[in-house]
């Protein structure tokens, strides 16, 4: 996933407030976008046709304003990431944040939206992988709506990922 991070002061309650508000609007949003992918390829009826071409209107306009905000602001890298509902570890080279410091974690769970989840963090270990380092994280002032949309994103992720993998071995010959 695309992630990057900053360091984070420990008295920005606002702040706080806002990343929380913010992350449970955009994984309450997520659901919404995969079911629209999902769904693409099926029959529709006269009436669904025409929501079918007002939602591609609206996908339209969503993709320009994410072309506009990709310009505006560079996506950062991709990095392996492991993302639990109470922390997550990534492994990166370069600059790492240190044990025990508090950071600001932007991780982008959508590689079609240009909006990152901004997630309060505490590093908890940075061990060395070869020539880079692997981060591990834990999550701080989540809030409980936040971690229970986070748990669905995840089982949904792991949902699709188990149904590639069985689709990959059954299209293997035997």
């Amino acid at each position: 996933m695309a992630l990057s991070w900053e360091t984070r002061q420990d008295s920005e309650e606002p702040e706080l407030l806002a990343a929380a508000d913010g992350n449970a609007r955009l994984l309450q949003t997520l659901p919404i976008f995969e079911e629209r992918r999902a769904e693409q390829g099926e029959d529709e009826t006269e009436r669904s046709q025409d929501l079918l071409r007002l939602e591609a209107k609206l996908d339209t306009l969503l993709e320009l304003v994410s072309e506009l905000l990709r310009a505006r602001r560079q996506r950062p890298l991709l990095v392996p990431v492991t993302l639990g509902a109470d922390g997550m570890a990534w492994t990166q080279a370069g600059e790492v944040p240190a044990p025990e410091q508090r950071i600001w974690v932007d991780l982008y769970v959508d590689e079609h939206l240009p909006r990152a989840l901004r997630l309060a963090a505490r590093v908890i270990a940075v061990n060395p992988d070869g020539n880079q380092y692997r981060v591990l994280v834990i999550f701080e002032h989540l809030g409980e709506s936040v971690a229970d949309l986070l748990e669905k994103l995840i089982f949904r992720h792991h949902r699709r990922e188990v149904a590639r993998i069985r689709s990959k071995s059954q299209d293997k010959p035997g």
